[in-house]
Formats: structure tokens, sequence, C-alpha cells
């Protein structure tokens, strides 16, 4: 079972704000609550910011989630009892519709950080012929950004260019990878 609460503030003009908090209570690792905030700013009519951040959990399945690497016959190793997985993530957006030649373009960046305080790590570096299983000791967090151009080229066909950055890394075995 769980709750969830949600207040939604939006009584200045080109501001809003949504504050949420989720409670579950989990049938091995008990209650567990995770906050959530959103934020968003008009700058202008055609230009809106958006900062986001909260904190998340969940179990790892690492059968079903490891299929393909269970049938390479490595030998399972589940080193720990394997705890949930937690990380804080949030970011920042901003979004810009403009026009050029005609035509209306939507510019759109953003850029997100998730940060594990614990996560299930699969470790097939350890030995060729294994696959390990075991929490977190250390750091592990991704970085992504992204800019996007929307537009209709002509009618009926909508053109989306887009580049995508990731640096994802964890600590293996006392090395970040």
């Amino acid at each position: 079972p769980g709750v969830f609460m949600e207040y939604t503030y939006n009584y200045i003009e080109n501001f809003s704000a949504v504050a949420g908090i989720r409670t579950d209570y989990h049938n091995l690792y008990g209650w567990l609550v995770n906050p959530r905030l959103h934020l968003k700013y008009n700058l202008r009519e055609e230009s809106v910011l958006r900062l986001s951040g909260g904190r998340g959990f969940r179990v790892a399945n690492i059968f079903p989630e490891n299929a393909t690497t269970l049938a390479s016959s490595r030998t399972v190793i589940i080193q720990e009892k394997l705890l949930p997985e937690i990380a804080w993530n949030y970011g920042i957006s901003l979004m810009h519709l403009f026009n050029l030649f005609n035509k209306e373009i939507l510019f759109t960046t953003d850029f997100f950080r998730t940060e594990f305080t614990n996560q299930v790590i699969v470790d097939m570096d350890k030995a060729v012929n294994e696959v390990s299983f075991y929490n977190l000791t250390g750091k592990s967090y991704s970085n992504s950004a992204q800019v996007e151009l929307d537009f209709e080229l002509i009618a009926g066909l909508n053109i989306r260019v887009a580049y995508k950055w990731n640096d994802v890394k964890t600590n293996y075995n006392g090395s970040m990878l």
C-alpha cells in the first residue's frame, strides 16, 4: 500500500510549483518516502523554464531483467542481500518558440542528473564465466543533456532534429567505469 499527496501552487502569474510526496510500504523494506518538486516559470510568452527534482526507488528483478546474460552459461553469484535501488534525480529544461523563414520552430534543451544512493550492480567483468549481483559501494550517476529543434517542414510533415549526450558511470570494484 502507499499514499501520494500533491500540492499545486499557481497564484503568481508566469510561475507554478507542484510539490509531491509518495510513501509506500514494501513487504521487504518497510516504509519508503519519496519527495518530488516541479517548478515552471514562463520567462516570456514563448519561453518556458522548468526545474525538477526528487527521489525514487525500485526493487530490481535481476532474473527477468538480465535474461540474455543468464542464457550465456555464466555462473550466477548473488554476493549479498540485494537492497532496493534508490536515486535522487534533478534537472532543468528550457523551451523557446521562435519563427525562422515563416516557420514556427520549437527549441528545447535540457539537462538531467541521477545520483544513486543504492543500485544493484550487474558485474560481468569480474570473471569471464560469472555474473555477479551486488549492492553499490561508492558512487553511481548519470548525466544526460539534449538539444532539439521541432518544426513543420511542409503541411503534415514534422521534423525533429536532436542531439543527446550521456555520461553514465558506476563504481565497479573500486573503479569508476
